[in-house]
């Protein structure tokens, strides 16, 4: 996390807690896009190599080079505690909560 903090000269700040879901796996990775320069991300995964369903993952990208979905038809807008807007997206296999916070 330090090489991606360092690399965007920004802090991150993780949640506090974990999920109530036992994991035991916990990955953690730096992408750097050297080709284009706007795919840089962190990726953190937790995993329970028993359970598939049990897989948590935190994507984090700088806020210029957002990810944006055109498929409206699977998403639902909410508002979390602090009144940021998030969207969640249901798809076949996966879920998704999307938000932006300290410019991430």
């Amino acid at each position: 996390m330090t090489e991606f903090e360092n690399h965007f000269k920004n802090d991150v700040k993780l949640p506090f807690k974990m999920p109530s879901i036992p994991f035991t796996h916990m990955f953690g990775r730096f992408w750097e896009d050297k080709e284009y320069n706007i795919n840089d991300s962190l990726e953190i995964e937790f995993i329970n190599e028993k359970s598939p369903i049990n897989h948590y993952k935190i994507d984090i990208r700088p806020l210029k080079n957002k990810v944006v979905s055109t498929n409206r038809s699977h998403q639902t807008v909410y508002t979390l505690k602090d009144g940021q807007k998030a969207i969640y997206i249901a798809e076949r296999h996966f879920r998704f909560l999307v938000f932006e916070k300290d410019n991430w």
